[in-house]
Parts: structure tokens; C-alpha cells; sequence
């Protein structure tokens, strides 16, 4: 299928090998507008999914095709049924990886879940209930677009999506080296009630340090809690955001300050600090943020994204104040779970001591020279250097790889 063409095919009938009785019909979207056009029931169908995290919405997914669309294909598998109204979405893009082996390698991965932008949290957009009806549909979706790509990658669904199970099984009837490749921790924790029923959840030498710290930076003349978007505008806030993150990984580099990353979380923040999608508290000296947080608000669940500090108050543990003046704003909020995402800091752990599991999937074309090779060249290289701290697995295939 050429680029930018619009293909559309039947799944009834003769066609249909599964679910013989669904009166609809299957819509691969390759195009912009065709894109554009599904804006009005994007975020409609997103809420009333099983997952639903900000990573998906709308404004998510339209920003990042925008700055990282000339990277890749569209690819959107849309289900609708026998009036053309859309049931079910399978965000996806075709492209290659900026680095490593896989830049060799077509795949099919999220809209929105790849590259200095990753998204955290990702799935299809399936109502609540009706997966074993509509992901086969969309999986078959995957399977048409085989022309495509030469790898199937998608990464971070939560381990209790009703979608994983069904994909996986699906992935295995069209793909080879099918299974899980990578397992992420994404630490999380319960907000029930108020800081003091969730500080009593840690130990009392826990409680005592932090209380000492936060005592003594608010004795600091000037200091202040500030809100992005009520005290300071979101920009400036964002600006501040960024030269402190900067700062304190200098000459080490981060992708949140790549430049395209960067112009994402600027414009984003932009809209979603002003609608109350994302929150940007800080502490503040005289004007100037010292420590800040930033992250989203879907639902009752708060993401914490991104963290930045002073280097020079560094004694103060600012990066421990940050997350409880970001605590303490959730909770005021109506925030029931707060959730700080993959990579494992020590920080994440005490603040959010329970978590959940997410899951990288991938398959591979059957018959291609590329992906053959690839498998190849991993495989080798495993021999040749086997991997320690491997995690367990929730399904066919290996875990751990990077």
C-alpha cells in the first residue's frame, strides 16, 4: 500500500474467520484528515475504556503526530459498525527507532508511545466490556498491515487490561518470536483521606525527617508555595520546569529537553494547566521555583511526570518536598491514586510502596529477511553476554531486553 493511501476492508462473511455475526466493518487510516477526522469520538471512546490515561487522549496523540509525524506512518485500525459509527480505535504508526538495531527494523507501534516523547500508560481504545467482541477486530487490523511492517512493538499495557490476553493470543497467529520483551514496575500508591492518613502509612523516622526539612525550608525568608496557572502562568512555570531539570542533569543529558520533547511538554502544558488536565506545584523563592512537579490529573489518578530541583538546596532533600507539596495539591484535588510511573528510584519506592505491572509486547513478520536477522543478532548477542536481574515473566517469550 503506497503512503498516504486509504484502504478499507470488510471483516463479514466469507472474510471473517472469527465472530462471524459482527455487522461491521474495519477502517485502516492512513491519512491526516482521516486522522482529524475521528477527534470528535477520540476522547469520548477513551473514557469510557478500561484504560484511560492521558497518554491517549486526544490532545496527546494530535501533538506528538505533529512534531514526530514526518518520522512515521499513520496506521490507525478503526472498528465501526454497520452505520459507520466508530466502536473501537488501535492508535498505531509504522516507522523505525532513532538508534540501536531496531532503526533497521519497520514497526508497527502507539501513536504517541515512541520516541524523546513516550507515552506511560498505553492501549487500545475498547469500551469497558466489549473486548472479546472488538479487539480481535483490531488485532485483525494489525494483521492486514503485515505489508507494512516487518516488527510489532507495543509498549507499557497494564498487566490487567482485558486487552493484553487477547492481543497476545492474536499476535501469535500472524507473528513469530511472539511474547512479552520487557516488564516495567510503575510504582503507585492509595490517597485515602487526608497527609496525615498517608504520612501514618510510612515509618515515624520517615515522617520526623521530612517534617524537619519541610519546616526548615519554609523558615526560608521568601519561600512560598506556588500553583502553575493561579500564581504563576503556566508558561513561566514550564520555563522555570525546564532550567531546572536542565541544570541538574547537565552534561548528562535528558530527553525531556530534546528539542521536540521540549516544544510537546511546552505547548501542552500550555493548555492542559489552564483545563486542570496537568499540575505544576512548586516551592518557590521569591518568584524563583526551587522544586516542582509536573504531571497529569485523568480522573481521580494523578501522573507524576517529570521532577525539578535547585542542586544548591540540596540538603533540604528538595526533591522529597517537591513530591509532598505535589502529595498534599493531589489530595486537595480529590485524588485517589497517585502513581509515579516506570524507572526505579529509590524515591519512588518510599513514596509509592505498592505497584502495578506494564508490558512491552512484540512479534515479528513471518518471512522477513530484517526481522530474522534482528532475532538473530539479539539472540547472539544474549549468548555472548547473558542478562542478570531478569524479571518474571506473563507470558511466551523473554523479558528484560531493553
Amino acid at each position: 500500500m503506497m503512503a498516504g493511501e486509504e484502504a478499507m476492508w470488510e471483516v463479514n462473511g466469507a472474510s471473517d474467520l472469527h465472530h462471524r455475526d459482527w455487522p461491521g466493518k474495519l477502517e485502516i487510516v492512513r491519512t491526516e484528515a482521516g486522522f482529524d477526522a475521528l477527534k470528535p469520538v477520540w476522547d469520548e471512546l477513551l473514557e469510557s475504556s478500561q484504560t484511560r490515561t492521558p497518554f491517549m487522549r486526544w490532545d496527546w496523540v494530535r501533538l506528538w503526530w505533529e512534531l514526530y509525524g514526518a518520522d512515521y506512518e499513520l496506521a490507525l485500525v478503526v472498528a465501526k459498525d454497520g452505520f459507520g459509527v466508530v466502536q473501537a480505535i488501535a492508535p498505531l504508526v509504522i516507522g523505525c527507532s532513532s538508534s540501536g538495531a531496531r532503526q533497521y527494523l519497520k514497526q508497527l507501534c502507539w501513536l504517541g508511545g515512541v520516541g524523546d516523547v513516550e507515552g506511560e500508560v498505553m492501549d487500545f481504545l475498547v469500551p469497558a466490556g466489549r473486548e472479546q467482541e472488538l479487539t480481535p477486530r483490531l488485532c485483525q487490523g494489525l494483521k492486514l498491515l503485515g505489508a507494512s511492517w516487518q516488527g510489532v512493538r507495543l509498549n507499557k499495557i497494564p498487566e490487567e487490561s482485558p486487552n493484553l490476553p487477547i492481543l497476545m493470543q492474536e499476535l501469535k497467529g500472524f507473528t513469530v518470536f511472539t511474547g512479552v520483551v520487557n516488564i516495567h514496575d510503575s510504582r503507585r500508591t492509595c490517597l485515602d483521606g487526608d497527609w496525615d492518613r498517608y504520612a501514618a502509612r510510612h515509618s515515624g523516622r520517615w515522617r520526623r525527617n521530612l517534617r524537619k526539612r519541610w519546616d526548615a525550608v519554609m523558615s526560608i525568608e521568601g519561600m512560598e508555595r506556588l500553583r502553575a496557572g493561579v500564581e504563576m502562568s503556566g508558561e513561566e512555570a514550564m520555563t522555570q520546569m525546564g532550567a531546572l531539570h536542565e541544570n541538574r542533569w547537565a552534561g548528562i543529558g535528558s530527553s525531556f529537553r530534546q528539542d521536540r520533547a521540549w516544544e510537546f511538554h511546552r505547548r501542552l502544558a500550555a493548555k492542559w494547566i489552564s483545563s486542570g488536565r496537568a499540575e505544576m506545584p512548586m516551592l518557590a523563592l521569591k518568584g524563583k521555583m526551587v522544586a516542582g512537579c509536573y504531571g497529569f490529573i485523568e480522573g481521580e489518578h494523578f501522573y507524576h511526570y517529570q521532577i525539578g530541583w535547585d542542586c544548591q538546596y540540596a540538603a533540604f532533600s528538595m526533591g522529597n518536598l517537591a513530591v509532598k507539596n505535589c502529595v498534599e495539591l493531589c489530595l486537595e484535588r480529590g485524588v485517589r491514586e497517585y502513581e509515579m510511573l516506570s524507572g526505579e528510584y529509590r524515591y519512588k519506592t518510599e513514596w509509592c510502596p505498592e505497584a502495578r505491572r506494564l508490558i512491552d509486547v512484540e512479534g515479528y513478520a513471518q518471512g522477513s529477511p530484517a526481522a530474522a536477522c534482528f532475532v538473530g543478532l539479539r539472540s547472539l548477542k544474549r549468548m555472548i553476554r547473558p542478562r542478570v536481574g531478569v524479571v518474571g515473566s506473563v507470558g511466551e517469550g523473554d523479558v528484560g531486553e531493553g
